[in-house]
């Protein structure tokens, strides 16, 4: 941001992407405008990390499967597996509790599919209800993929959102 002269924005994560925002929404809150958090965690509880090591096993068995359609994808698809794997051992490596989430006043989004394999509403739920300014939208039949909705639903609500918060 500093280097392209932008003093605070609108940020939207997917993800991993929404995981990292709440580094931003409790360290640098000054610098964001609103925060959009879609199929987001605060935290690897006991539920999402046997789905994450099975996950990782799945793209495994894939790879050694097929070789060479692993190695089209390149190395981000390794890094991934990695990363699952990596979730699924010791504690909850996300360092946020409710009492963290508390701390995040600008207004936030929290966008998720009603039927998240790694994350379960509660999640999502227990973040609304932590944040001050949360506003909370359980996509029906969706699943971890919310952003690929073919129904359009997805930037709609972003969009609202937005246009709700032009002046944040």
């Amino acid at each position: 941001l500093d280097h392209l002269g932008i003093e605070r924005a609108h940020f939207v994560g997917y993800s991993s992407g929404g995981m990292s925002l709440l580094f931003v929404g409790t360290r640098h809150q000054a610098r964001a405008r609103t925060l959009t958090l879609v199929s987001a965690t605060y935290t690897f509880d006991d539920h999402a990390k046997p789905v994450m090591r099975e996950r990782a096993d799945a793209r495994e068995a894939a790879a050694r499967a097929d070789p060479e359609n692993q190695q089209q994808r390149g190395p981000y698809f390794q890094e991934l597996t990695d990363a699952f794997r990596g979730f699924t051992l010791g504690p909850p490596e996300l360092p946020f509790t409710p009492d963290d989430l508390r701390q995040i006043t600008v207004p936030v989004l929290i966008l998720h599919g009603d039927r998240d394999v790694f994350f379960p509403v509660y999640i999502p739920v227990t973040m609304y209800q932590a944040m001050p300014n949360a506003e909370l939208c359980i996509v029906p039949v969706a699943g971890h993929g919310v952003p690929g909705d073919p129904s359009g639903l997805f930037l709609t609500i972003i969009s609202q959102f937005l246009a709700r918060h032009a002046d944040a």
